[in-house]
């Protein structure tokens, strides 16, 4: 901020709008915040990681300049001022180094700092964010499409703090926000850790994992003591080491099985990327268990979803028989058009879940989008009555009533006899 500007003139700007809701970002992976892996004790900065004084300054000027910020700010956001003064930045990155020192630009963003803004001093945690599931889902095909076609939805999602915020992209370029995990000012050891930051967005029908993780042992023995090391947290297996790239080890979708019905509502894998992903989160779990259990546990828990991914193709198949038949209403051509499907049935990801939905789409939708995710999320970890008798029941019953439905409909237009 302007070291110039009166107190009066700085109350006024920074009146027009609180820079509370963004302000200084805890880089994204913050170093300072790393932890032993499954310890929950605090691990040494790697060498050259953590921030000196920003952009070539001093830490004289570091802190002259952050006191020209304070003097307002000081009035106006006196807790942030005292988070930020009781973290790790204090005298290593001034309040301008990650905000700018225009107020009309910091205004325009709320005062949020993008993911490349920190990755100028964590460089290391920035690239592997990039190449992360966070860092990369809305560069990339499905995901990036999926938000094309529920833009009404998605801009609530995307609202501050929103579940899509780590991900959403910035005036800069880049991608994410590291705040969406970190704390923005105090930055202390162990916030993004906890799994609770995780459970913000990982819960729900669609994305159960923090449910099933706190039922199984894992998440049990964990709240029991969450830093005696004895069982791991959501970091603990997905960012090992404290990398940011979160998709590591992770098979991204199923392996086409000989013999059996090819999958049409997501891309197979190949056996390749599935042996690579899964040698590394064998090595992840190898740490704690044995490699036979660890393979045999991960490879129960593909075959649950490959079973639970034929139960979605065999309703789809039902819904694109009604489609053709001209049964669904109303029909796709006759309702707004879904950006994504060039005005034709558009099932899965790409499907629009709205009052124009006819209700053997709403049916596969439910299926498809809530209780398959919350059943194969489940398997991976280990929570078996999530596994069997919720989400595999539900599966189920959607299915048998897709079939009444379509039954249904057939039924309608068939002549008396």
């Amino acid at each position: 901020m302007r070291p110039h500007l009166s107190r009066r003139n700085c109350v006024v700007a920074s009146g027009t709008l609180a820079i509370a809701i963004g302000a200084l970002c805890v880089a994204c992976g913050n170093d300072h915040e790393k932890k032993s892996a499954g310890s929950g004790r605090p691990a040494p900065a790697a060498p050259g990681d953590r921030p000196a004084a920003v952009a070539g300054a001093s830490a004289t000027q570091s802190v002259q300049a952050a006191a020209a910020c304070t003097d307002c700010h000081r009035t106006l956001h006196p807790e942030l001022v005292r988070a930020h003064e009781a973290g790790p930045h204090a005298g290593k990155a001034s309040c301008a180094a990650c905000h700018g020192t225009d107020h009309a630009a910091i205004f325009s963003t709320d005062g949020e700092v993008s993911s490349a803004r920190c990755g100028t001093c964590h460089a290391r945690r920035y690239a592997e964010f990039r190449r992360s599931k966070h860092g990369r889902l809305l560069r990339q095909g499905a995901m990036a499409e999926t938000l094309v076609a529920h833009a009404a939805a998605v801009g609530g999602c995307q609202a501050t703090n929103g579940c899509h915020d780590v991900q959403r992209p910035n005036a800069d370029g880049s991608v994410g926000r590291c705040a969406s995990c970190h704390a923005s000012h105090a930055a202390t050891a162990g916030v993004a850790a906890d799994p609770a930051i995780c459970a913000r967005c990982h819960s729900g029908p669609d994305h159960p994992q923090t449910a099933a993780w706190a039922n199984d042992k894992h998440g049990v023995l964990w709240k029991q003591d969450p830093r005696s090391g004895i069982a791991p947290s959501c970091a603990t297996c997905h960012m090992p080491a404290n990398t940011h790239d979160d998709g590591a080890g992770l098979t991204a979708s199923v392996v086409a099985r000989p013999g059996r019905r090819a999958p049409t509502l997501v891309p197979a894998l190949s056996r390749e990327a599935h042996a690579t992903a899964r040698a590394a989160m064998v090595e992840v779990c190898a740490k704690c268990h044995g490699t036979r259990l660890a393979k045999a546990t991960l490879a129960a828990a593909d075959e649950a979803r490959f079973d639970a991914l034929l139960l979605c193709e065999e309703a789809a198949q039902i819904v694109r028989d009604l489609d053709a038949e001209g049964l669904l209403v109303p029909a796709p051509k006759d309702r707004p058009k879904n950006p994504v499907s060039e005005g034709g049935l558009a099932l899965g990801g790409r499907q629009i879940y709205d009052a124009h939905s006819s209700r053997a789409e709403r049916l596969f939708y439910d299926l498809f989008m809530f209780e398959f995710p919350g059943l194969w999320k489940a398997a991976y970890h280990t929570d078996p009555n999530l596994i069997r008798w919720t989400e595999r029941e539900k599966m189920k019953t959607r299915l048998v009533e897709l079939r009444a439905e379509a039954e249904r409909l057939r039924s309608a237009t068939r002549p008396p006899k």
